[in-house]
């Protein structure tokens, strides 16, 4: 039986990695077989649509870029900002390759950030037991790498590179043509199943949320994509706001601190 008799059944079949029997063709010379998961593009498609098994490909494959560049990464002759550079065009490209096609859950953002936050602790030098003993915050060691900034910076830079492209690009072209398709058929039964066009809308949403609504649409956005400078621009407007307002942030809770120990200095004077 190629379907599952049930969603359960179904669900059951992927735990235990059961797949259907092969389809047997010429008098059964010949098959095509099933797999849960398969490679394209040099990105894992699951089964499942998510995004589990590519992002462990992506951090496995960023820990080995950081392996082949440690003499650089660790050499202290060498200055911290060269070594943010590397790790940006290396390990960083890597991890987050093809991301502007993921369909990202929570967990998906934490395992990047972790990955995203241990390796500039190791290039830092900087130990899980002085983390722990210091009580080292993520954005600490992020402002001591150069201010470098959370995983999802990144991919929001990259996905509004990506749309603007797209848009821009030819109208014969593939890509051009499936961002506005759509399937003329009943939706399944229960909560639609995540794509990148969640991704899209959310960058969106976030960098012009004065001319985008829930739903993307390409009147909202598209006479500015149209255009490469104005494009441009209003990333770079709104990722020196987030660096604006991360680094007041910071300032502020640096400020609390130091009162704090001024009052605790005051109390045992």
């Amino acid at each position: 039986m190629l379907i599952p008799p049930s969603l359960q059944q179904a669900k059951e079949n992927i735990k235990s990695k059961i797949l259907p029997p092969k389809i047997l063709l010429n008098n059964d010379q010949n098959n095509i077989p099933f797999t849960n998961e398969f490679k394209y593009l040099g990105s894992v498609i699951h089964i499942t649509l998510q995004e589990d098994k590519e992002i462990k490909k992506r951090i496995k494959h960023a820990w080995s870029t950081i392996g082949i560049t440690k003499h650089f990464l660790t050499n202290k002759d060498i200055d911290l900002r060269s070594k943010t550079l590397l790790y940006m065009t290396g390990p960083l490209n890597a991890l987050l390759w093809g991301c502007v096609s993921w369909n990202l859950s929570k967990r998906n953002i934490d395992q990047l950030n972790v990955f995203h936050h241990s390796a500039i602790r190791w290039i830092l030098g900087i130990k899980m037991t002085q983390v722990k003993e210091e009580r080292i915050k993520n954005a600490t060691i992020r402002k001591q790498f150069n201010n470098i900034q959370e995983v999802s910076f990144y991919i929001k830079r990259h996905t509004w590179t990506y749309i603007g492209k797209i848009i821009r690009a030819s109208e014969s072209l593939l890509p051009r043509q499936l961002t506005g398709a759509w399937m003329q058929c009943p939706r399944k039964i229960g909560h639609p199943q995540k794509s990148c066009r969640n991704l899209f809308v959310a960058t969106l949403k976030e960098i012009i949320p004065e001319n985008v609504d829930d739903q993307g649409k390409f009147k909202d956005f598209f006479a500015l994509a149209k255009n490469e400078t104005l494009w441009e621009d209003k990333l770079r407007e709104h990722e020196e706001k987030i660096i604006g307002s991360n680094q007041e942030n910071s300032n502020i809770k640096k400020s609390n601190k130091n009162d704090e120990n001024d009052d605790e200095n005051s109390i045992f004077s």
